[in-house]
């Protein structure tokens, strides 16, 4: 119904028409009790008898009314009178932002200005539960004193089970489906709105990213000449790119904004928020000096290793009654998710995936809290993956993800904690923080999310969260990219990672991280590249920097265990286990001193033990590539062959292995054509760091063939073997299998004169000996039966020296 200025309805006298909405028309009145100008909305005629309608109108005046924010139309009054519903608001004096779109598009310092205000509306709309569904420049209301409104939360959304069925919106533009009638203005509503799927938060961050869109080019992103056009462009089309005249970080955050996928959004307004307010006041600091920027830009992105600590306090706490003690789900596992890059600059990304293993470091020192490591959650970097199944493949009980966004000396970093199984969110906070104070913020969130989910820390972790040194951003920096370029397999990688460490530990003498980082990088020249004295000696000094610099540092000692177990130095286990559990004692996720003690284990004959300690590496990181092998190893030498080749081909590179099993299962065919297609790639894998390498394979060959009967084939298999041997990796493996193929051959001398090899360069794998099928031609050889007897002796001594206690 249509109200004639002087009529009255309740208390408000009606002055004039302001504009019709789609629920409604709007005047302006007078309020005779407090005598002040207001804004009245009255619900169109033909909407009152509908039901539902109603329903939604009183749902905004509840909804509103709930929420006290500058940047969100302030509810005054609601009512009825005579059967007319209407809505009584603050007055606004300005103009709407379609009318102020209509003269021009905006400069992008303006545009950020009002998208920071309809992001702060959204972001405390949002944490009451509140989701508006038609954000569109007709909602936004530009006031004459420079704020920012939003209107017409006629559409928002209290709680998921209140509309669960419902499919609603504004009829303009309306679409309708056989589901029910999805309204809302369609160029604005993101794609799972269109679908009629129900929505969240993020698909007003969508509509936002549409609003942002549209003041800086003054054209919609996806608005065509028809609505079913329109549609087709929201759900399957990109917008026009933007202007490279508007800052990449603004039109990287407008790109997550609109992203299809609503996990590939930006995960909250809040986030938004916070990666908006960042660019302001980036924008206010940023360095005009050409040296000033590189600087900033090395400072910037170290800051952002400490931010990344940042997960974890919850803009949601307190905010909603807690859960019972009893039926609160205990979290006991974490898996870090690797931080989504929002600088725009692809050359950051290493950033990102550093301060993901920072994290990830830093809280696995928490003995309490079992945390995933980096090799398994690098895998769903960029994935589109539910978080529910993430955290079921990872079995984990919790996910933290975030973002990062650098600029100048100073970083932004946004995180969340959710709960695995409800993908309820359970904190969340975004942070900017100076380059300095990067270890120490670390810490921090590490000891905020163990009281957050009520880990107890142990004194000495008490005391090592409670500090830590600033650092010097540009050393940080190089170190970061050093840490980043070991964790590849190349060659190329390793000599690239060297000269950045180097410059660190010059630049920093008193850093031990890097130490410790150098003497690995060395460490691995050393054992898979060049075999040189010169780059042992090197490991060895940076390596005892480091534990000096830091007794508690696990990676140092878990670094020398792998230094001095070596060929060259005939694998001292003893020495070697020692570190590991050192390492394991200091930092129990550490997955690759798990991982490293279980090898030792097999190499020794305690094949349960290795067991143990493989399946705990794999628990902490399903990807590690050497638990995986040494996994494997360890089922093949306990003549579990079926369950050997299921593992060998789960796990990519392992394909020697289940070539192995095959044999032993009996399908010489398959396993023959596995060898030569792996002795075809060799070529491909060079400059590949492995641990085993064509010498292994001609050895693996020699013994197919020596059972078959080949005797020929299987000594020239041998001969290559010896060749290729380039004194790196196990080579007393090769060793066992040219005694097994000798065994096959009938040369019992030979056979024991090989094994002597073997157990004297550091493989006695006692079981192995003593079950294997291959050597049967040697049981009743009485020289093999004392050797026997001494790997039994060797095999119970490393028993009592390595479990004992």
């Amino acid at each position: 119904m249509s109200l004639l200025a002087g009529s009255q309805l309740g208390r408000y006298q009606i002055i004039a028409p302001l504009g019709k909405g789609g629920m409604g028309e709007v005047y302006r009145a007078r309020d005779t009790q407090l005598d002040r100008e207001v804004a009245v909305k009255v619900m169109a005629d033909q909407l009152t008898a509908r039901s539902d309608a109603v329903k939604r109108f009183e749902r905004e005046a509840k909804a509103v009314a709930a929420l006290s924010h500058p940047n969100i139309l302030d509810i005054h009054d609601f009512g009825t009178d005579h059967s007319v519903l209407f809505l009584v608001t603050e007055l606004l004096k300005g103009e709407t932002l379609r009318a102020r779109l209509a003269r021009s598009p905006m400069r992008h310092e303006e545009a950020l200005r009002v998208t920071v205000e309809i992001a702060d509306g959204l972001a405390a709309a949002h944490s009451k539960g509140i989701i508006h569904r038609d954000l569109k420049p007709e909602n936004i209301f530009l006031t004459e004193d420079s704020l920012v409104k939003i209107l017409d939360f006629g559409l928002a959304r209290l709680r998921p089970a209140e509309i669960a069925s419902e499919v609603t919106g504004l009829p303009t533009e309306s679409l309708a489906t056989e589901a029910g009638v999805v309204l809302g203005t369609v160029p604005y509503m993101s794609p799972e709105q269109l679908r009629g799927e129900t929505v969240d938060a993020r698909s007003d961050i969508f509509s936002l990213g549409c609003v942002l869109y549209e003041m800086l080019t003054g054209s919609n992103a996806f608005l065509k000449r028809t609505q079913p056009e329109t549609i087709g462009a929201i759900l399957h089309e990109d917008p026009p790119p933007l202007s490279e005249q508007i800052p990449l970080p603004l039109r990287q955050v407008i790109s997550r904004c609109l992203q299809k996928d609503a996990a590939q959004r930006l995960s909250s307004a809040q986030e938004l928020l916070g990666t908006l307010q960042f660019m302001t006041r980036a924008a206010e600091i940023r360095p005009r000096t050409p040296t000033s920027r590189i600087v900033s830009w090395i400072g910037s992105s170290l800051l952002i290793i400490a931010l990344l600590t940042v997960v974890l306090f919850s803009v949601w706490k307190g905010k909603e009654k807690p859960s019972a003690p009893s039926q609160a789900k205990e979290i006991r596992s974490i898996a870090v998710l690797p931080l989504k890059n929002l600088s725009g600059d692809p050359q950051r990304e290493y950033f990102a995936d550093a301060m993901t293993e920072e994290l990830i470091t830093t809280l696995a020192r928490i003995s309490s809290l079992q945390v995933i490591s980096r090799t398994s959650v690098m895998g769903y970097k960029s994935t589109k993956k539910p978080l529910r199944e993430i955290a079921k493949e990872l079995s984990v009980d919790a996910i933290i993800e975030g973002s990062i966004f650098p600029a100048g000396d100073r970083v932004r970093i946004t995180a969340q904690l959710i709960e695995a199984s409800t993908d309820k969110h359970m904190w969340a906070q975004s942070y900017d923080r100076d380059l300095k104070d990067i270890l120490r913020l670390q810490n921090e969130v590490a000891r905020a999310i163990a009281q957050e989910i009520q880990i107890k820390l142990t004194p000495k972790e008490e005391a090592h969260l409670a500090s830590a040194p600033q650092v010097n951003p540009q050393v940080y920096d190089l170190y970061l990219r050093g840490k980043y370029l070991l964790n590849k397999t190349g060659a190329e990688d390793l000599n690239q990672a060297i000269p950045l460490l180097e410059k660190a530990i010059t630049l920093d003498p008193q850093f031990a991280l890097a130490h410790a980082t150098l003497g690995k990088a060395y460490r691995q020249k050393y054992f898979f590249v060049e075999p040189s004295k010169e780059w042992e000696e090197k490991a060895f000094v940076e390596i005892e920097k480091a534990i000096a610099l830091d007794p508690n540092l696990a990676e140092a000692y878990a670094a020398r265990g792998r230094l001095i177990w070596t060929r060259q130095n005939n694998y001292p286990h003893e020495r070697s286990a020692g570190d590991y559990k050192k390492a394991i004692a200091l930092d129990p996720n550490l997955a690759e001193a798990h991982a490293y003690l279980g090898g030792i284990y097999f190499h020794v004959g305690l094949l349960e033990e290795a067991s143990q300690e493989c399946r705990a590496a794999l628990k902490l990181d399903p990807t590690n590539s050497i638990a995986r092998s040494n996994y494997v190893m360890t089922l093949l030498f306990n003549q579990e062959y079926r369950q050997a080749l299921s593992a060998s081909e789960q796990s990519p590179g392992d394909e020697i292995w289940g070539a192995l099993s095959l044999f032993y299962l009996g399908d010489v065919q398959k396993s023959e054509r596995l060898l030569k297609e792996l002795l075809q790639k060799e070529p491909e894998r060079a400059g590949v760091m492995r641990v085993w390498d064509t010498s292994f394979i001609h050895s693996s060959y020699a013994v197919l063939l020596a059972k078959t009967g080949d005797i020929g084939g299987a000594e020239k298999q041998i001969r290559m073997a010896i060749e290729n041997d380039r004194g790196l990796g196990h080579f007393h493996h090769s060793e066992y299998n040219i005694a097994s193929a000798y065994a096959l051959m009938g040369k019992t001398a030979s056979a024991i004169e090989w094994l002597q090899k073997t157990a004297d360069h550091g493989f006695s794998c006692y079981p192995l000996f003593e079950r294997d099928p291959h050597l049967k031609n040697l049981r009743d050889n009485s020289d093999f039966e004392t050797f026997l007897e001494k790997m039994k002796q060797r095999r119970d001594y490393y028993r009592s020296e390595f479990l004992a206690g």
